[in-house]
């Protein structure tokens, strides 16, 4: 196909503007085989296409693409070229880079929706100070006008806290179907009638659904994993095995076994060491639930159990 009399321009990216191009356009190779072009031109007529966007790196083809539709006495669609995605280098993504490859986003428990949140954020803003946005609403909000003129560029991070505020809108049920693979690659029965509960627990702490077990575990294990770090720094306390006896002492007639009745007996354990309650609630944790990190201790106990905290703090001095 020769492009002559209807001129044939192609988009430079380094003067951001259409240059003329060469006017000879090959549809089909020496083996008989159709290229890009006219395989792309021909799907779109299949489809009923009616509007195309697409990144810049594609205006160099539209005249093509418009020729074709004319040679075909076809009504080519509308296009729409938008600035492209970079890498946090300023590079044209690639399939190396973070962030570029769906089924990592499977794999790390990002929810469907906050993927397709932060794609729209890519480029474009709804002009105003709206971030989080549902599907429903990037429908209904979304218009060409609102798409920037420079290229945008990635970054995880920010998909990472979409993520999160997405996760943590999550109803109760939708949040437990959705970890629900998680926990059970962690060993998390997700029928366990505690799990609902543990969710709660967590999902303020996490951006990602497979960071979820790390924070709950301890509940649903029948022994406590210690981290190394956490056990040293307890330990420097000279006191720690009277403080280990005191809780075990005060939390086995703690009444109810509720959060506020473990309270009150962790209170009362400090009362009887002349401390007070915060003085005990390291150790506590550390002994209980092997780290100084994770959700709220005394709701975490309430789950773990009275039999099984206690069994814990007695058998932590032989650690």
């Amino acid at each position: 196909m020769n492009l002559k009399e209807q001129g044939s321009r192609r988009y430079d990216a380094e003067t951001k503007q259409e240059v003329e191009a060469n006017p000879d356009l090959v549809i089909r190779r020496p083996n008989g085989g159709y290229i890009f072009h006219f395989v792309n031109v021909v799907d779109d007529l299949e489809m009923g296409i009616t509007h195309v966007i697409r990144g810049e790196d594609h205006l160099s083809n539209t005249p093509k693409h418009l020729a074709l539709f004319e040679a075909f006495g076809a009504t080519p669609p509308i296009f729409a070229h938008i600035p492209l995605n970079l890498n946090p280098s300023g590079t044209k993504m690639s399939k190396r880079d973070q962030g570029a490859l769906i089924h990592e986003y499977q794999e790390n428990g990002f929810l469907p929706e906050a993927v397709n949140n932060y794609m729209a954020l890519l480029g474009w803003s709804g002009k105003d100070d709206q971030e989080i946005f549902s599907v429903a609403e990037l429908r209904e909000r979304f218009d060409l006008d609102g798409v920037n003129n420079s290229n945008s560029k990635f970054d995880f991070d920010k998909i990472r806290w979409v993520n999160g505020e997405h996760l943590r809108a999550l109803t109760p049920d939708a949040l437990a179907s959705a970890a629900a693979p998680f926990l059970a690659k962690a060993g998390i029965d997700p029928e366990d009638v505690r799990v609902g509960q543990a969710l709660v627990l967590a999902k303020d702490r996490v951006v990602t659904l497979a960071e979820i077990p790390g924070i709950i575990v301890t509940i649903f294990e029948e022994s406590v994993t210690y981290d190394e770090a956490s056990l040293a720094k307890v330990r420097e306390r000279e006191d720690l095995g009277v403080v280990v006896d005191a809780l075990a002492k005060h939390l086995a007639g703690a009444t109810p076994w509720s959060v506020d009745g473990i309270k009150a007996a962790i209170g009362e354990a400090a009362t009887s060491l002349g401390l007070k309650m915060g003085a005990l609630m390291l150790p506590c944790r550390v002994v209980v639930t092997g780290s100084t990190a994770g959700a709220d201790l005394v709701p975490m106990m309430e789950l773990i159990g009275r039999v099984e905290v206690l069994r814990r703090l007695v058998a932590f001095e032989a650690v």
